[in-house]
């Protein structure tokens, strides 16, 4: 290899590692809020990594709505086969009583070399939960070779 390749590779890497770490994943427009929880489940593939799902809460300040909170899922990939999930994301407040739900499908890519180790999902939303606890449930059924039993988690966040 000439010395451009593997100065070339070494900068692929580097970037491959900076964006699986999350470095600069942040956003202007954050407020230092990104909470994260992962549930995990077995994957339909059966000999592979588990099934897993982190559960993203981020807090926005533009516009400056300190209850602004955009959640959204990213799954981790397969070595195997891919294949699909699909299921809910819930939230509620307890405090203030707003609740909402909505369903998701999503498809469980395979690891492709130098990419992270977990992708993407389908699912997003912006809510407006109010200020204090929001409790999170998620509810995934993976569909692939063999049956699982769903995953199912609650994570509770703080909203300031």
């Amino acid at each position: 290899m000439t010395s451009r390749m593997i100065a070339r590779l070494c900068t692929v890497l580097l970037v491959a590692t900076a964006l699986h770490a999350g470095i600069g994943a942040a956003s202007a427009d954050t407020i230092g809020r990104l909470d994260d929880r992962t549930c995990q489940g077995t994957s339909p593939n059966i000999v592979d990594q588990p099934y897993a799902v982190s559960i993203h809460a981020q807090q926005q300040s533009q516009p400056i709505v300190h209850n602004n909170v955009v959640l959204y899922l990213q799954e981790a990939v397969t070595f195997i086969a891919p294949y699909q999930v699909s299921g809910t994301v819930s939230w509620r407040n307890p405090r203030t009583g707003a609740h909402g739900s909505r369903s998701f499908t999503d498809t469980v890519q395979r690891y492709q070399f130098l990419l992270p180790l977990s992708g993407p999902s389908s699912y997003s939303a912006t809510i407006h939960p109010g200020v204090g606890p929001l409790d999170v449930t998620i509810y995934a059924q993976p569909h692939g070779m063999f049956p699982v039993a769903p995953v199912r988690c609650t994570v509770r966040f703080t909203v300031i």
